[in-house]
């Protein structure tokens, strides 16, 4: 009688941890790689009109159906230039790895720390170099947003590490 009931509280117990690992695991495919690809697929398939949105159509019928299509897409591209259709898919990439990836990597650690440095200066670089976005006033606002960011939420965290290590 002993032994059936710890059996079975051993065999409850793998079952919880095994739907909680495979809930895990498919919520990082589905937010890491689900959502970007559901993204870009949307944005690919219309880049044509995204890029040609600013020129007019020859026909009253031809806009309206281009509007229409294009009504659903708008918050993922209408800040950004035409040919940066694509840049809200790697903006989300940023976002959910910033959130996502580095909840993995061992908490309070200093590897944590420097990985998301490193992970914000790429994107810093990035953001620089490419200029995405239509209006410049926007544009700098998110410089200076991905550099607070980068730095200030840091620096929280190394202070508190270093606290704690101190203590």
């Amino acid at each position: 009688m002993y032994v059936m009931s710890r059996v079975r509280l051993v065999l409850i117990l793998v079952h919880i941890l095994f739907f909680f690992v495979y809930r895990v695991f498919l919520l990082y495919l589905y937010l890491l790689v689900g959502v970007p690809s559901f993204y870009f697929y949307h944005l690919y398939s219309n880049r044509q009109l995204i890029q040609t949105r600013e020129q007019v159509c020859p026909t009253a019928a031809e806009e309206k159906h281009r509007l229409l299509r294009l009504r659903p897409l708008r918050i993922l591209f209408d800040v950004y230039k035409p040919q940066f259709w694509y840049w809200e898919v790697i903006e989300t990439i940023y976002r959910l790895s910033l959130t996502g990836v580095l909840v993995l990597i061992n908490q309070g650690s200093s590897l944590q720390i420097i990985m998301g440095l490193l992970f914000s200066l790429l994107f810093i670089r990035i953001y620089e170099t490419s200029c995405p976005y239509e209006d410049e006033v926007l544009q700098q606002i998110k410089n200076i947003s991905l550099v607070r960011r980068a730095f200030l939420r840091r620096l929280k965290w190394c202070s508190g590490v270093f606290c704690f290590v101190l203590v």
